[in-house]
């Protein structure tokens, strides 16, 4: 697996024309903060760092997250 450049890849802003609510633990919440804070630039938004996070590991694993689905959603019952 290649690893992508990680500022070009994470440390970018998104800009929303909707947004919606996503919760995480509080110790994930002050880990993200606390990378925000020491590598993220003053622009960086947490919800937007982890837009960029969540869409990579989308892209990456796209195959195997419909492996998945098609494995539990379209098998024959009997």
């Amino acid at each position: 697996m290649t690893l992508p450049d990680y500022k070009k890849t994470f440390l970018v802003r998104v800009d929303y024309d909707l947004r919606a609510s996503l919760y995480v633990s509080a110790p994930t919440k002050r880990k993200i903060l606390e990378v925000l804070k020491k590598i993220g630039g003053e622009r960086l938004t947490a919800t937007s760092y982890v837009d960029n996070i969540l869409r990579h590991h989308l892209e990456m694993f796209r195959d195997e997250i419909n492996c998945i689905h098609q494995e539990q959603n379209y098998h024959n019952i009997v």
